[in-house]
């Protein structure tokens, strides 16, 4: 019988960490703005091959001037602007 109950347990952990998984953005962080979007900033991924990937990546920023407004919703699209040792 704990047998059974210890079975239980570990599907119910399992299948609840599976729904976590797989409802979030994957991107293990689940705090930025626009996470679980259609944008790759918050993939931890260098997606447009311009040397920086998300948070150091201007592509990921509303005003990239500034480093102001990032969103993992934003996509990383243009290799041209990274600059080579992230943010200024």
């Amino acid at each position: 019988m704990q047998g059974l109950i210890a079975l239980g347990m570990i599907l119910l952990f399992t299948s609840g960490m599976a729904y976590y998984y797989i409802s979030s953005d994957a991107s293990g962080s689940g705090l930025d703005e626009g996470a679980g979007a259609s944008g790759n900033c918050g993939d931890g991924v260098d997606n447009d091959a311009g040397g920086q990937s998300d948070r150091d990546d201007p592509d990921c920023y509303a005003n990239p001037e500034l480093w102001e407004g990032y969103s993992s919703n934003r996509s990383e699209t243009n290799s041209n602007n990274d600059p080579p040792d992230g943010q200024p």
